[in-house]
């Protein structure tokens, strides 16, 4: 019996970026076609099946590399303060219709723009306590924006958009930390 022929303890090139979890399933996949195959630590096996075997295995770590994904807090993070200033410039430019004229879906865009912020500061944190944080800290910046518009002659403030911005917020906490969820269980992202 030659040595290349004898079946030893599998040593795999996993890609650094994989999870422990993602480690164990392909250990617990390439157990399980050895036992499929009968074949044990030390028992021979015809190159053919090891072929087909080593074949199956590459595949199987190819296609988990190619799926793993890599979430990191710092993408949400700067596309939360790009939309945040977006928001404020939208927000306090003058308006190209009179302001005793209603806009359409005002109250719509509101709920929307501010739902989407609080989203992006729910997963733009890694600890939850400042991702909470920064998200409610986004009521205060539509009060503090209303502030301003009741200030500036081509604006003027609203309660019931700040009634909007404040549900806006509350819906994309909850859309957030759903997010959050999912992205901790299919990538690195802290819980």
């Amino acid at each position: 019996m030659r040595s290349h022929d004898r079946i030893k303890t599998p040593v795999f090139g996993f890609p650094k970026n994989l999870c422990a979890r993602q480690t164990c399933t392909r250990l617990r996949l390439l157990k399980e076609s050895e036992q499929a195959w009968g074949i044990h630590q030390n028992t021979v096996m015809p190159r053919n099946r090891r072929r087909w075997l080593g074949r199956q295995l590459s595949a199987a770590m190819d296609d988990a590399a190619v799926t793993h994904l890599h979430a990191d807090p710092r993408n949400y993070r700067c596309l939360w303060i790009l939309l945040m200033v977006l928001t404020m410039v939208g927000s306090l430019l003058p308006l190209n219709v009179p302001s005793t004229t209603p806009v359409p879906g005002d109250k719509l865009q509101h709920f929307l723009g501010y739902g989407l912020l609080a989203t992006m500061a729910t997963l733009g944190f890694s600890r939850l306590s400042l991702a909470l944080g920064a998200a409610l800290a986004m009521i205060g910046l539509g009060a503090a924006v209303e502030g301003i518009q009741h200030l500036l002659p081509w604006r003027q403030f609203d309660w019931l958009d700040m009634l909007a911005n404040t549900l806006g917020v509350a819906c994309g906490i909850g859309l957030g930390l759903v997010a959050r969820l999912a992205l901790s269980r299919y990538t690195h992202y802290p819980r």
